[in-house]
């Protein structure tokens, strides 16, 4: 065999922001999510040394396998290639299901016309499918530079799902991609996506959803110019300009369709658990073979069908160099029903993915000591902590003190954190009733929603749209408490119709941390998955 034909170039990455090196010659590597800790080989240690460079480089179909394990495990996130996105690159076709939102789809046709990059040029056709509209949905594309257009109508609503199956049913391209109503593309959103299903493993990718205000009293054109005027303002004075509400505000920062600034691999119990189908590509036949959308799920149809994408070995990579801009909800009511929507989806998601949706993953020692914080035996707690702490060095002796002691705290307080978040979120039908009885309770509870405002305000203190000054600040975390209170109820309603209680109950892992010893000088490593204990 060849030189040239033992070898594959593989693409630049960008290492994930959880990772860190530690050992001589950064033989430990500890990141990824969930968090792993790996013990390197010479070779594996300058393999990821080659990789730190950011450029491309030739690899052998060891290496190649090892840096695919790094991947999935969340320690690299390949850059996409955008010279995929340049003809001939694979022809796409836009979907956009649609119930009575006639003006949003002009708004999103302004944009798709506006966008004049390299990479529209492979979108073949959009195909409208009006779900059973009061009024047939009728759409103006006259002078605008479209690609052909179609509106399929279904007189009786069958929901955001089965329309999606409808338009992909019409779909002759070796690309779908969907693209909700209330969205509006940016310029070159594509061509990220079309770089990372360049990737003959990747069967999905997704852009990042980014909220914009609603903008009102203008052309769908100038609507659309407006809203990404608005998003591109980054000082705090500007993005208050126009006047937003206190629920606007809140949403800039907060909606549950921006997944952040960081690129994952996307899969269920990580960092980037699901990407919405506000805006996703997807490999045509990949996802006709899976079935497509779950007609019976009007909310978490994204979801359950990325979850069966991944069930089925496929990858599917979260690309947030590509923006697609959502227009947020500025009725209280509305946006109340939404959340309640959201949550009630949580019930049939677990009888199609058993143990997936847990409220809180955490190790049997985070959940005795913060259990014994609860019941008010704070030295105890401590106890346990250091304790568990202590046996952790002892698994990892290798491991300097300052990451093990890093390690096993950081741990217990990250376990702390999703119990916080899950009384507020999931568990306060219990916990609040209980709170009016007991004062151990009530401290228990009011503990964990300082904790939550604190941690929320903490993660979008660098956002323009952050709360400024207290009254701000309260009125975020407010709405970030009646969030998920809302989102906490409509998980009740669904587990109560589908009888199902795993929605409500945390989950527990047991962790392996005492790295095998390695004697052949391969670049591979075994990672050892860490629960929120070590994490």
């Amino acid at each position: 065999m060849s030189v040239a034909s033992s070898v594959d170039r593989v693409p630049a990455f960008d290492r994930d922001s959880s990772v860190r090196r530690s050992g001589s010659a950064g033989r430990f590597v500890l990141g990824g999510s969930p968090i792993r800790l790996f013990s390197l080989t010479p070779a594996g240690a300058a393999l990821m040394d080659r990789i730190e460079l950011s450029e491309p480089f030739e690899a052998t179909p060891a290496e190649r396998d090892l840096i695919t394990r790094w991947q999935d495990a969340g320690l690299l996130h390949p850059r996409p290639d955008l010279s995929a996105a340049v003809s001939p690159s694979p022809q796409v076709t836009l979907v956009v299901p649609v119930r009575d939102r006639a003006e949003g789809v002009q708004r999103l046709l302004a944009s798709i016309a506006a966008d004049q990059s390299d990479a529209a040029t492979a979108i073949l056709e959009v195909v409208i499918v009006d779900d059973g509209s009061v009024l047939p949905l009728i759409v103006e594309t006259a002078g605008q530079r479209l690609p052909a257009v179609r509106v399929i109508r279904v007189e009786q609503s069958v929901g955001p799902g089965q329309a999606r199956n409808l338009g992909l049913q019409q779909v002759s391209t070796e690309l779908v991609a969907f693209v909700d109503s209330d969205c509006q593309v940016t310029t070159d959103w594509l061509a990220p996506l079309l770089g990372q299903i360049a990737d003959p493993f990747v069967v999905a990718a997704a852009p990042r959803v980014k909220a914009v205000p609603p903008v009102t009293g203008q052309t769908p054109a100038s609507q659309t110019r407006a809203s990404q005027a608005r998003l591109g303002q980054t000082s705090t004075e500007q993005t208050r300009a126009g006047e937003l509400t206190a629920l606007e505000q809140y949403e800039l920062s907060r909606s549950p369709l921006d997944l952040g600034k960081q690129a994952g691999r996307v899969q269920a119990g990580t960092r980037v658990s699901y990407v919405p189908s506000a805006a996703v590509l997807m490999r045509t036949e990949v996802i006709r073979e899976a079935g497509g959308f779950n007609p019976s799920l009007l909310v978490g149809e994204d979801v359950d069908l990325i979850w069966r994408l991944v069930d089925q070995g496929g990858r599917v990579r979260y690309e947030p160099r590509s923006v697609v801009h959502h227009e947020i909800r500025s009725g209280l009511a509305d946006w109340i029903r939404q959340r309640v929507g959201y949550g009630t989806s949580a019930a049939a998601l677990d009888r199609a993915h058993l143990g997936l949706v847990a409220p809180a993953v955490l190790s049997p020692w985070s959940a005795a000591v913060w259990g014994l914080v609860a019941t008010a035996h704070p030295v105890l707690a401590a106890a346990l902590g250091v304790g568990t702490t202590v046996q952790l060095s002892k698994k990892l002796p290798e491991l300097p003190r300052r990451e093990v002691l890093q390690l096993g705290i950081g741990g217990h307080l990250g376990a702390g954190r999703q119990l916080a978040r899950s009384v507020q979120r999931v568990w306060w039908p219990v916990a609040l009733p209980a709170a009016v009885s007991s004062r151990r309770v009530r401290h228990a509870v009011l503990g964990a929603v300082v904790l939550t405002a604190v941690d929320s305000l903490r993660q979008v203190r660098s956002e323009a749209t952050a709360p400024q000054g207290v009254p701000e600040s309260l009125r975020f975390v407010g709405l970030g408490l009646l969030d998920d209170m809302s989102y906490g109820a409509g998980v009740w309603l669904g587990c109560i119709r589908e009888r199902r209680v795993g929605p409500l109950l945390p989950s527990f892992a047991r962790s392996r941390t005492k790295p095998r010893a390695r004697t052949k000088p391969r670049a591979r490593t075994k990672p050892r998955a860490l629960t929120s204990a070590e994490s």
